[in-house]
């Protein structure tokens, strides 16, 4: 018996980018989709830095995604030289309730944002 796991039907990839100097992704529409999993590949050439979440009713106005305590929810520890899926922590489900989300590059000493190099291109994984 052969088990093949994330089929088309269940997965869906959004790719979102990074431009050169900034910090920001553009957003990623949730709408009616309600992801089970939301993970995120990173390119080889990051420039390091955490990845945080940011979520929106608008698409235009924007808020941070943090925990019960203010601590930002990211993916830290991003390795730079060689491109990797990271799996968001559990605290990334608080996209759901909004129909927009979109990522963050932070500084890994202060949480600030951090400007990537060049532009980022990124897949945004969420099994659905």
């Amino acid at each position: 018996m052969t088990f093949q796991y994330g089929s088309e039907a269940n997965r869906m990839i959004e790719i979102v980018t990074i431009a050169a100097g900034a910090a920001i992704s553009g957003g990623v529409e949730l709408r009616s989709r309600r992801p089970r999993g939301l993970a995120v590949e990173t390119p080889g050439t990051w420039t390091t830095a955490d990845i945080g979440l940011q979520v929106s009713h608008d698409n235009t106005n924007w808020t941070p995604v943090a925990d019960e305590f203010g601590n930002r929810i990211k993916i830290s520890g991003i390795a730079t030289g060689a491109a990797k899926l990271y799996v968001f922590p559990a605290g990334a489900w608080a996209v759901l309730p909004y129909p927009y989300f979109r990522l963050e590059s932070l500084d890994i000493a202060d949480g600030t944002a951090e400007n990537q190099a060049a532009a980022r291109t990124l897949k945004v994984v969420m099994l659905v």
